[in-house]
């Protein structure tokens, strides 16, 4: 296994080999007498609030935008909130992304597909977290890949 990164605190596994047999005591049943019946709920349950979230059903609705200069990748803005985005991004092979600087952290899940990212090649079920100031100077699909980006946009791009 792999060491933890630095500031990660990792304890011993413990061992559940041993189970105690359960006891073979048994106890009497205790009086059934019927008691007072349970009172009905007396309000109707609560209708969620959905103020506060963004929830979209990815569908034909949701337009596929191009994504990074090169044409080879396209993008759904499937949701936002806080001046965050989730961007569903499908890639072609050799799709190469615009280098760039992070200006707020960038999380990505890799659903389906190779790529490579700063030199680490990543496949399906593979993430990455970008902190903020980090220099993003290779992502390259090496088949079609689909992903997850979870970013915000510098203040000077957010458009509401």
């Amino acid at each position: 296994m792999a060491p933890a990164p630095p500031g990660v605190r990792t304890a011993p596994l413990e061992r559940h080999d041993a189970v105690p047999e359960p006891a073979t005591t048994t106890t009497p049943a205790p009086d059934l007498a019927p008691g007072p019946a349970p009172s009905p709920r007396t309000a109707a349950p609560e209708t969620p609030s959905l103020e506060g979230w963004s929830i979209v059903h990815v569908d034909d609705s949701v337009p596929w935008i191009p994504w990074g200069s090169d044409g080879k990748a396209r993008a759904r803005l499937t949701a936002r909130a806080d001046g965050y985005l989730m961007a569903l991004v499908e890639a072609e092979p050799g799709y190469v992304t615009d280098p760039h600087t992070h200006a707020h952290t960038e999380f990505l899940y890799v659903i389906e597909g190779d790529c490579v990212n700063q030199g680490v090649p990543m496949t399906t079920g593979d993430v990455f977290a970008a902190a903020a100031g980090s220099r993003h100077s290779h992502f390259e699909a090496l088949t079609p890949v689909r992903y997850l980006s979870v970013f915000k946009l510098p203040q000077d791009r957010e458009d509401g």
